[in-house]
């Protein structure tokens, strides 16, 4: 410990160089790091989960339906409509719904009740829809407030949103309450006014080496 001790006081101003470097070069590149909020990503590779969602990519061309939609009081050229305009949201890359598994020009009361029940059923109409998972924070109050008010929303796109927004609140609320609550105890318990804020320049550089 004492040879260490000597030698970072020996090359003191070389340590606090690097160490300005490097924190200069992790906020540049803390940018670029991307955050996978894909709960199906963490899943175990032999989990039900992930095997279905394997043989679904295998067996369908284009990405996985990620959101499920659905919307009550609606008719079928409302239904249609709202798939239109669903369509047309900057993210969205596809929209099913019961037109593209039958001919809905066609009496209903002549098709398969099951089928028609998957998407249709009392007024409600169910759309199965696939969106950019990686801006789902904004895709999903899109795709919102097309549906309008009583609209009911899942999946993963849905999740990935949801987990966004609660951590962004979350960690202000975290920052705002225990970051002036620990100063406030360092501030009580320690020799010195200034080791706070040393401690907090250390904490703050070492969390930005790892980010």
């Amino acid at each position: 410990m004492e040879v260490l001790a000597t030698l970072i006081l020996r090359f003191k101003k070389t340590i606090l160089v690097g160490m300005l470097l490097g924190t200069a070069i992790c906020l540049v590149l803390m940018q670029m790091v991307t955050i996978n909020e894909s709960l199906s990503a963490y899943l175990p590779e032999d989990s039900p989960s992930t095997r279905a969602l394997s043989v679904m990519g295998e067996s369908f061309e284009g990405d996985l339906p990620n959101l499920n939609l659905m919307v009550e009081d609606l008719s079928i050229p409302e239904a249609l409509a709202l798939k239109e305009t669903l369509l047309a949201i900057d993210g969205v890359s596809a929209v099913m719904w019961l037109d593209d598994v039958l001919d809905i020009h066609s009496p209903l009361e002549l098709a398969d009740p099951a089928t028609v029940e998957s998407w249709y059923k009392d007024g409600a109409a169910l759309f199965m829809v696939t969106v950019d998972g990686d801006r789902a924070e904004t895709i999903v109050p899109a795709v919102r407030a097309a549906a309008g008010e009583g609209a009911a929303l899942s999946g993963d796109a849905v999740n990935s949103e949801q987990v966004k927004n609660i951590t962004s609140t979350e960690m202000g609320k975290i920052m705002a309450f225990a970051v002036p609550l620990v100063f406030i105890v360092l501030l009580l318990t320690t020799n010195s006014w200034l080791e706070p804020f040393l401690f907090g320049v250390v904490i703050g550089v070492a969390i930005l080496f790892n980010e």
